[in-house]
């Protein structure tokens, strides 16, 4: 049906849908009428429907969708359209998206009940955002109040989609009551700011979340409905603000601006680093799990959230590639990288939960989430001591200088690499180091 990848064709979700496309020749189907209806009861044979149909990003759809350039969304209370419709937006993910023209915003030291230092919900992000005054200087006013959250029913509307096979073919979809969810929703005299707010960095995300309240809204209020896609990565607060400049055309969404803020706090310093360095004892290299192979280790603290976040204190590979933006081959990796660290541990059924250190570096403090992270990394050897070989040459290492220092030190001796592998490593302390240090250039 459709050809096997490295992407999420392990997961059980992606075999329940190869299932379901074959009971109901769903592919073939859409290609002699361009969408197929399914309804929640159908899908609800295989497993619950609302689990189902949640890709919020286009790394966490199934493979099925993904090859055959496929979407699904919500047209009524129980029923989806499923067809080849462009559903996602690319949204730049990029170092310099997150860590240009950061604003500093003093948070009230009166407050009790809410610790910005420790996010670990959607929820606290909006509070924060609102509290600290975000929303207020992002839209450079001075009264915003919340005025909406939580689910409702979308009513009803008519929509153009743009097709992912041709660029100008648009299928027309009709929403009648389907239900839609306002993470927040803020009010001011001009401007209604509707927010979908995500815990993590991603680089896609399903205009749908936007475009349904958006619709619902523009139908309800004068005044001019803004709608705002919220991502929180270490500490930083980064504002995507959107306008839709065809209110019937689901691919209008255009970008206005983005902004970041940080809560004003203590920074890590170059001098934090070096003591860290002065260590003389490192700890053993494990021998039961591989040498990181994730060049952006911020998404090990994203993944540590989500292992919090859940109810059992456990998640499956399959369940962390649904809940953040990246695939199943990604999720092995970035789970082995915290298990490396000594943040996290794999249990018997397979699941990943939090070690003792990785609980402690959820509940902490921005600053304090930082040290944590960065010490477990110096206290393993390869990091530490290509760390100081950087420090000492006040720039970047080349590739070929990473493994020379490698070959010398034996670094990755235990592992018994090849050479190409040992670069393939070597990248990796590299991109680690580097993050490490954008962290004391950044704050």
């Amino acid at each position: 049906m459709t050809k096997k990848s490295g992407r999420n064709s392990e997961r059980k979700i992606d075999k329940n849908w190869n299932e379901i496309f074959e009971k109901y020749n769903i592919l073939n189907k859409i290609e002699d009428e361009g969408k197929f209806i399914i309804t929640s009861a159908q899908i609800n044979e295989f497993k619950e429907a609302r689990l189902m149909t949640k890709f919020d990003y286009v790394n966490s759809l199934p493979d099925l969708f993904f090859h055959n350039g496929l979407s699904i969304l919500p047209i009524t209370r129980g029923s989806y359209v499923i067809g080849k419709f462009n559903a996602y937006s690319q949204i730049d993910d990029s170092k310099n998206a997150f860590r240009q023209n950061i604003n500093k915003i003093p948070f009230p030291d009166w407050i009790e009940t809410l610790d910005y230092q420790s996010i670990t919900s959607e929820s606290s992000m909006l509070n924060v955002a609102y509290i600290s005054g975000m929303v207020h200087e992002l839209f450079g006013v001075e009264k915003v109040f919340q005025t909406i959250s939580g689910r409702r029913s979308s009513e009803s509307f008519t929509f153009n989609i743009q097709g992912t096979d041709e660029k100008d073919r648009l299928f027309k979809i009709d929403v009648e009551n389907s239900q839609l969810e306002v993470d927040a929703g803020f009010e001011t005299e001009k401007n209604l700011v509707l927010v979908e707010a995500k815990n993590n960095k991603t680089s896609s995300f399903l205009i749908r979340q936007l475009y349904y309240p958006y619709r619902l809204w523009t139908n309800k209020v004068c005044k001019k409905v803004t709608p705002v896609f919220l991502q929180y990565e270490n500490g930083i607060y980064n504002f995507s603000v959107f306008d839709f400049e065809d209110v019937n055309n689901y691919n209008s969404i255009k970008l206005l601006y983005r902004k970041n803020y940080i809560i004003d706090e203590g920074a890590i310093s170059m001098r934090d680093i070096e003591e860290l360095l002065m260590n003389k004892g490192y700890v053993p290299e494990p021998k039961d799990i591989p040498f990181p192979q994730a060049n952006n280790f911020l998404r090990v603290v994203e993944m540590l959230t989500t292992i919090d976040d859940s109810i059992e204190g456990k998640v499956s590979l399959e369940d962390l590639t649904l809940q953040n933006d990246f695939v199943y081959r990604q999720a092995q990796y970035y789970s082995r990288a915290a298990i490396y660290l000594g943040l996290a541990k794999l249990n018997s059924d397979s699941t990943v939960s939090l070690t003792n250190l990785g609980n402690k570096l959820v509940n902490s403090g921005v600053r304090e989430k930082r040290m944590i992270l960065i010490r477990q990394i110096l206290s393993h050897k390869p990091f530490a001591i290509l760390m100081k070989a950087r420090i000492k040459k006040r720039g970047r290492l080349s590739p070929t200088e990473i493994h020379e220092i490698i070959k010398e030190h034996s670094l990755l001796s235990s592992y018994q690499y090849s050479a190409v592998t040992e670069k393939r490593r070597g990248s990796t302390i590299n991109a680690w180091i580097e993050e490490i240090l954008s962290m004391v250039e950044s704050v």
